[in-house]
């Protein structure tokens, strides 16, 4: 039997047993083939081919080839003159060298160390140069030799690229460069995917596809580089490693180099590969966590499927490489890699990430990014592989699409879809039959007139997938500050033009149901006819649904009005908060300057905000929330009075040094994750004086409020998930404290176990702690720097993951890498509205210490849970 005679199923299960058997000899294990094809008689004729497919690869080479040293190279026996070394890495080193015979330079990749013939590092050496040799296409870097030196090392030698890595172009876009625009990046990506529908359609799966390996020349050529980790699904000689499941895992390898690049300035610059170095510190990732795993999975984690990050190598095919390209597309759009969200993580937490969950979505990492290419990089990048792209063609496709301003198939391939993007395309023609398309799209007769067409019904049908989607698109559009503006502006253009259809359908509606009683069609109990024709009933059934759901959408408290209402607010925030307060800003950046606790801190008008002047609670500078509610009234000793309609009211405080955690050896009722106690130097940072109104939460999510412990507007909003909170009070520029700010702020400049001092005994003075139910968000004595209810009434979320204090702040504001994978999040203060006579007194002692740390999963609703608003000082 010939290697391509057996089942796929077949061929991996040899594959597999052969790279063991291979890895074993290279660890100087004894390693009979005869013993082996003993023991597997099931695959013996696919075993004793691989053998021979093998021994046909060292005898080409030499066994010396693939053995090497450490010795420099040595090119007397070839007709190459080394002019310097581009990188190397733990398995090979890349050289730059003169052909003399043809007066070139190319790039010359040696396997270096001592490699026993059976090594797997000997046989991706191999494999990379001999798939690569026979992917002729402009995309991929043409291999122009296979050889050894005169001390017997293996080498190949390839052209010579110069230009940038697509990481570079992704630095540019993002860097404002003029010469780089969104749209030209996407050109490049798409050629590279051309590259790769070749590769699929010759067996071959590069397995390692990200930004630097993939080369942008000059003269636009885009090559996909660095096939030392491909896969060759169908060629007789193939060698595949193989490797077993993910669990236990071995460590990180060595990096390795990419065959030559040639950076815009001149110099050289090694990109990812096989086992490769670190991207650009600028993207948030650390070298570690971008670092090629080599051993029992292979590629790079933050551009890596989860079936591959999970070692399900028999899973791998032409859909990872689809995904891995949804993964830089995502890069480009974000300007930032997969899972950076995360901080630096090493590869293997990295590689737990991967197979726990998606990263952060691009509603949120890249919200002001063309929904379509959006809707591309999620397609691309579904963790189930079905739900993908079929293949790199399809993705391409889409990919074109967007390019030439065509409907987008992630995105929507609906009549309306389609036709306003030929619109677009057509300006000067669709201005001459302007009024026929007008009629088209919102004449009612085009609804009546033409119901039983198909081109009718299949306009209806498209309005109901349109309106879905735009739904969607709003979700996605979220923000309310100036940068969200325009996209919000066009959404409204396309939304206003499906709601004015509304009319047409209901008429059509009509009419239907009008033939229909004339029919004498059946009717069910609710009087609606059911049809006898199953197509009839299924289309009168979405007509239905679709006056439904548009007249929902377009009523006065709908979704069309509240985004119109959105967008009043945009146009008119920076009107009201910075030009109409110029002289209230004026004053505030005086008062700072001459307060001594914010030294050198200059105060730059902050959009959204409304200075207030000084709260007399703690003296500290009080600013609004222009979007959650009306100033605060003083009342006569000038302290800030609570009403129905009263927002957020934000204190800034200076920062500097922030002490946070206890010693236990202090405090016996401490828990082992409140120590060390620590203390990190803290940028100023706005914090709310109260906790957040149920009213003043209703403006911000501009709905109406979820779940609460108690009803009422001055009550603190509870039973607010986490994600919700993160997710609404971004859109205002707003934020969560950390947990270092939520200690800081609740401290009030002490360092006892409660912010009035270390006996419990008074805190009936100072906080509401009897529940069942909370009290008004100002109904408590302020702490000194003026903070009211920061241990009683609600427990408080904050931004982050409970921390080791033992880690390094990684800004200015005390923010901690989050651990991959997690799903809960810091709790701090409150006592859950539990009744203080019905808890022990070590327990209701311990609650309310400013130390008490807890965490609850980000979707976690309980209602004695509310929230605290932070803001960084924008400068």
């Amino acid at each position: 039997m010939t290697r391509g005679q057996g089942s796929r199923s077949e061929r991996e299960a040899a594959d597999e047993i052969f790279a063991q058997h291979l890895d074993a000899t290279e660890r100087g294990e004894p390693a009979d083939f005869e013993a082996l094809v003993a023991a597997h008689p099931e695959c013996a004729g696919e075993l004793r081919e691989l053998e021979r497919a093998w021994s046909a690869i060292v005898a080409e080479l030499g066994q010396a080839a693939l053995e090497g040293a450490d010795a420099p190279m040595d090119t007397e026996a070839t007709r190459y003159d080394i002019l310097g070394e581009l990188g190397q890495g733990g398995m090979g080193v890349v050289y730059e060298v003169f052909d003399r015979d043809l007066e070139r330079n190319l790039a010359m990749k040696v396997l270096r160390g001592a490699a026993p013939r059976s090594s797997s590092r000997s046989r991706r050496f191999a494999d990379e140069a001999r798939i690569t040799g026979r992917l002729q296409h402009p995309g991929i870097v043409p291999v122009h030799e296979l050889g050894t030196d005169a001390a017997g090392r293996a080498y190949f030698t390839l052209a010579k690229v110069a230009g940038l890595t697509f990481h570079e172009v992704i630095d540019r876009v993002h860097g404002s460069d003029p010469d780089w625009t969104l749209a030209r990046a996407v050109s490049h990506l798409l050629r590279a995917c051309e590259a790769l529908a070749f590769a699929h359609s010759r067996g071959v799966v590069h397995r390692d596809l990200k930004p630097t390996n993939v080369m942008v020349g000059p003269f636009g050529e885009t090559y996909v580089m660095d096939w030392g980790l491909a896969r060759d699904l169908s060629a007789v000689a193939t060698v595949a490693h193989q490797p077993p499941p993910l669990h236990p895992r071995g460590p990180a390898q060595s990096p390795e180099v990419s065959p030559s690049i040639e950076s815009s300035a001149g110099g050289e610059q090694p990109s990812s590969s096989a086992v490769r170095g670190p991207l650009p510190a600028s993207q948030g990732a650390s070298p570690a966590a971008q670092r090629t795993l080599e051993g029992e999975v292979l590629g790079t984690p933050a551009y890596m499927p989860p079936e591959q990050a999970r070692g399900e190598m028999a899973l791998v095919g032409p859909r990872s490489d689809v995904y891995a390209a949804g993964a830089v597309l995502y890069h480009l759009l974000a300007g930032r890699a997969p899972y950076a969200e995360l901080g630096a993580l090493e590869p293997l937490a990295l590689l737990d990430r991967v197979e726990a969950g998606p990263p952060a979505t691009l509603v949120s990492a890249a919200k002001r990014a063309p929904v379509e290419l959006r809707a591309i990089a999620e397609r691309a990048m579904d963790r189930d592989p079905a739900a993908r792209y079929a293949d790199m063609g399809e993705l391409t496709e889409d990919l074109r699409a967007w390019l030439e301003g065509r409907a987008v198939r992630a995105h929507g391939t609906g009549l309306w879809t389609v036709l306003r993007k030929w619109v677009a395309r057509n300006r000067r023609f669709s201005v001459a039959v302007g009024a026929v398309l007008l009629a088209v799209a919102v004449g009612v007769a085009w609804n009546v007139i033409t119901f039983a067409t198909g081109e009718a019904r299949r306009g209806r049908l498209a309005d109901l997938q349109l309106l879905r989607g735009v739904r969607v698109e709003l979700e996605q559009l979220g923000g309310a500050l100036p940068e969200d503006g325009p996209g919000l502006a066009r959404w409204l253009r396309d939304a206003e033009a499906l709601g004015a259809r509304l009319d047409g359908h209901r008429a059509a509606l009509a009419a239907v149901d009008g033939r229909a009683a004339a029919a004498q069609e059946a009717r069910d109990d609710q009087g609606r006819p059911t049809f006898a024709n199953a197509d009839r009933a299924f289309e009168h059934q979405r007509l239905r649904d679709l006056v439904a759901e548009l007249g929902a959408f377009v009523e006065p408290a709908g979704e069309l009005a509240r985004a119109r209402e959105r967008l009043q607010w945009i146009e008119a925030l920076e009107r009201t908060t910075i030009d109409s307060e110029a002289a209230a800003w004026e004053r505030a950046a005086a008062d700072l300057r001459a307060d001594p606790r914010f030294a050198g801190v200059e105060l730059e008008p902050q959009i959204g905000l409304i200075p207030l002047g000084v709260d007399p609670d703690g003296g500290l500078p009080a600013f609004l929330v222009a979007r959650s509610g009306a100033a605060p009234t003083r009342a006569v000793d000038g302290r800030f009075e609570v009403r129905a309609e009263t927002g957020c009211v934000l204190l800034l405080l200076p920062g500097g040094p922030a002490t946070f955690g206890v010693d236990p050896a202090v405090d016996a009722l401490a828990y082992g994750a409140e120590s060390p106690r620590r203390t990190d130097d803290l940028d100023p940072y706005f914090i709310g004086k109260w906790e957040l109104s149920q009213r003043q939460w209703e403006l911000l999510a501009m709905g109406p409020l979820g779940a609460a412990a108690a009803r009422g507007p001055v009550l603190p909003v509870t039973g607010v998930r986490w994600s919700e909170a993160a997710k609404h009070l971004a859109e205002h520029g707003l934020a969560l404290p950390t947990e270092v700010q939520w200690e800081h702020a609740a401290r009030g400049g002490s360092l006892t176990r409660f912010w009035w001092g270390d006996e419990l005994e008074p805190i009936f003075e100072f906080e509401r702690v009897v529940g069942p139910e909370p009290s008004p968000i100002d109904d408590g004595a302020p702490n000194p720097y003026g903070l009211v209810h920061a241990l009683g009434n609600a427990a408080e979320w904050c931004d982050g993951d409970t921390f080791d204090y033992r880690e390094p702040a990684l800004d200015g504001a005390g923010h901690r890498a989050t651990p991959a994978g997690s799903v809960t999040r810091a709790v701090r203060g409150g006592v859950g509205f539990n009744s203080w006579d019905d808890l022990r007194p070590e327990i209701s002692e311990r609650l309310v210490r400013v130390t008490m740390r807890s965490r609850a999963g980000i979707d976690d609703a309980k209602p004695e849970r509310g929230l605290r608003v932070a803001r960084a000082l924008a400068r």
